[in-house]
């Protein structure tokens, strides 16, 4: 809980005695308009007279008690003035709160709350429900907690990340989408700070998007949260980023301080924006963390925003980094199909952008940083066809078909094993949402079908390839059936030790944020060497215009050639954040 100790449980809660004294003695003492004797005091506590002396002498020095005019009686003193009128003050903003979050509802007619914090829980207020029959049944006194919504983390976000280690951990689950990681969620929180929002992406509940904004008092203190809740089936881009607006407007209209200005920059760095479009994945982690100690030195500062695989979010979030005015802004797409428009608006905005790792078919995507995934494709499959010894039955668990890095790299993989006469492609399965469950199904679909014919399984990336791992271990399979994979995460490299999984094909990460960040740096600048970058298509199926391509090879890694892989984890593990 966020408002005791780490170390006092409700069943070891013992009353302090002075303090309650202390407290007995004041609540008498509001009884009486005219004062109180020290001898009807003590009749009326039953203290001895030594216990009440010192007890009346303390709280008159903090200007708690204070004598009247002829000195023989005690009655209250003007700090408690002072601290009713800070709890009048809250009272007036909690109102200003309610009547910004009707407005806001009435304007839009969605459901908007005013919630408070109290431990590790959000409390609402006050509700206004929405005019539409399909919405989220709410009511006041109603208790949430806090890492699952964007009332709960917009009030979050203004303590410090040592009141954030207070919250019981494991956090609670409430969907697939919930953050459950202290430390997924001080980074969250660290964006929220930056850009001045919360968003819940279907945390609290499925198909439900939250947008929220703290409202501060005269000290900068969170008294309580204005958010707006929507089903998703109603949402769209231009929907939620007004909304957005509109939020962040009406939480600071209710303040009695004005919010801090969102992200203000580091003076005399390069204004760096980032819009990921998810760090849920290893490799993405590394980078961000790298990119974070590094940044000072090459002379930016970077804002992030997680769209946590969310293109709605993104949306919003792209807007938002947009508004802050950076020299260039790189854009990890959360959906390949929808990220052009994320590029029309850094270019209506008059901002360079660069395409970081997600290819996007577009007019205005100067520039592309990444690896290119056919010949990773290529790579892979050549490791496949060399274990088959030129001859067995293959199964493509690929990911999203709509994603242009996986169409690259089913293309590189067709395209290879074609040179191999004996290999054939027995089933060949997108999985949308790169789910390590769905493989999973997809796996145990392969084998039933396919049987002692299939040979090898090539996975798009190494999460998936661990419950295509997990299947053949159940089926007896292991070792027995060749399993590649992508990315190089740290658990496809334990794999590969112990015989799990063959091999898997990677980036150096550390590598890939160095030149990231140094190439951001040069476009703001307008410093870019061309000579170092490729002009071609970030597309093989089909091609598309050409962009300025900044490629970080891949790697191939198996048990006879781990050193590679091994050698960049020891690195990475051995930096701050790991």
């Amino acid at each position: 809980m966020l408002n005791q100790s780490e170390d006092m449980g409700a069943d070891e809660f013992r009353k302090v005695r002075s303090a309650e004294r202390a407290l007995d003695l004041l609540e008498l003492l509001a009884t009486s308009v005219e004062g109180l004797s020290f001898s009807q005091i003590g009749s009326a506590l039953g203290l001895p007279k030594s216990s009440l002396s010192g007890l009346i002498r303390t709280l008159d020095a903090r200007g708690y008690v204070t004598r009247t005019g002829d000195g023989r009686r005690f009655r209250l003193g003007p700090r408690i003035a002072e601290l009713s009128a800070g709890l009048r003050q809250d009272e007036d903003i909690i109102g200003a709160a309610r009547r910004a979050a009707r407005r806001l509802a009435q304007q839009l007619g969605e459901g908007a709350h005013v919630a408070i914090l109290d431990g590790d829980s959000v409390i609402y207020i006050a509700v206004e429900d929405s005019t539409h029959s399909m919405h989220m049944a709410s009511a006041v006194g109603q208790r949430l907690p806090t890492h699952a919504t964007a009332v709960g983390k917009s009030l979050l976000a203004v303590l410090s990340d040592s009141a954030i280690d207070l919250l019981p951990t494991p956090l609670e689950a409430r969907t697939e989408q919930t953050i459950t990681s202290t430390a997924d969620l001080k980074r969250e929180l660290a964006h929220i700070r930056r850009l001045g929002y919360a968003y819940d992406v279907e945390e609290l509940a499925a198909g439900l998007h939250s947008i929220a904004a703290p409202v501060l008092d005269h000290t900068g203190h969170a008294v309580a949260a204005i958010g707006v809740s929507i089903p998703r089936a109603r949402l769209d881009a231009g929907v939620i980023t007004h909304i957005a607006a509109l939020v962040r407007g009406a939480a600071a209209e209710a303040s009695h301080t004005p919010h801090p200005a969102s992200a203000p920059w580091v003076p005399g760095r390069v204004r760096v924006a980032w819009s990921m479009g998810t760090l849920r994945q290893e490799a993405y982690q590394i980078v961000y963390q790298t990119v974070r100690r590094r940044s000072a030195a090459a002379g930016a500062d970077v804002v992030w925003a997680d769209a946590r695989n969310d293109a709605i979010k993104q949306a919003v979030d792209v807007a938002q980094l947009l508004e802050l005015r950076p020299d260039v802004i790189l854009i990890h797409p959360a959906h390949a199909l929808l990220a052009e428009q994320l590029f029309a608006l850094a270019a209506q905005a008059g901002v360079p952008a660069i395409n970081f790792q997600r290819p996007v078919r577009g007019r205005d995507i100067p520039f592309f940083v990444g690896g290119n995934t056919y010949e990773q494709g290529r790579m892979t499959a050549a490791s496949v066809a060399r274990e088959l010894g030129g001859s067995g039955g293959v199964a493509i668990i690929g990911g999203d078909p709509y994603n242009d890095n996986a169409r690259n790299l089913a293309q590189g993989i067709y395209d290879e094993l074609r040179r191999h006469a004996g290999v054939s492609i027995l089933t060949d399965q997108p999985c949308l949402s790169w789910s390590r469950a769905h493989a999973r199904d997809l796996a145990e679909q392969a084998l039933t079908e396919h049987g002692e014919g299939l040979g090898a399984f090539i996975v798009a990336n190494d999460d998936m390839a661990g419950g295509v791992a997990e299947v053949l271990a159940a089926r007896g399979l292991t070792g027995r059936v060749v399993l590649v994979g992508g990315d190089g995460d740290l658990e496809a490299l334990r794999r590969i030790r112990s015989g799990e999984q063959h091999g898997t094909a990677f980036q150096n990460w550390l590598a890939l944020a160095d030149e990231t960040l140094r190439l951001a740096v040069a476009v703001a600048r307008g410093e870019v060497d061309h000579t170092r970058l490729q002009r071609r298509s970030i597309f093989y199926s089909p091609p598309g215009p050409p962009s300025y391509v900044l490629d970080l090879p891949y790697v191939f890694a198996d048990r006879q050639h781990l050193a590679p892989l091994e050698t960049f984890w020891e690195t990475a593990l051995a930096g701050p954040g790991h």
